[in-house]
């Protein structure tokens, strides 16, 4: 019976430390999966932000640029005014001299 139980300890230990031993690989190869798929997805939201980055950056020109365009719009319909206002008052102004003749 010594010799049984003497075995059985054996048979244990070694069971025990193939237990350990296989917990600890999964151990790490859980580890290691985890930190590939953070890897990842810190990649995928670098990616992310760049290509919003990117839209943003677009937007605001295509914005600035149509800002501008309706600026330089303004103007022109206002040099326009102007022009045509001054006009006006030169029509104005020669009727005034033609009434002030008779």
């Amino acid at each position: 019976a010594k010799v049984r139980d003497k075995e059985l300890s054996k048979l244990y230990k070694t069971f025990e430390k193939e237990k350990e031993e296989a917990l600890e690989t999964a151990r790490q190869q859980c580890e290691a999966e985890t930190n590939k798929a953070i890897g990842e997805e810190k990649q995928r939201l670098r990616e992310a932000r760049a290509n919003m980055h990117a839209r943003l950056k677009n937007e605001f020109a295509r914005e600035k640029a149509e800002r501008i365009r309706n600026l330089k719009r303004e103007v022109r319909d206002a040099a326009a005014g102007a022009e045509d206002t001054k006009r006006l008052q030169e029509v104005l102004g020669e009727e005034v001299i033609m009434i002030d003749k008779l």
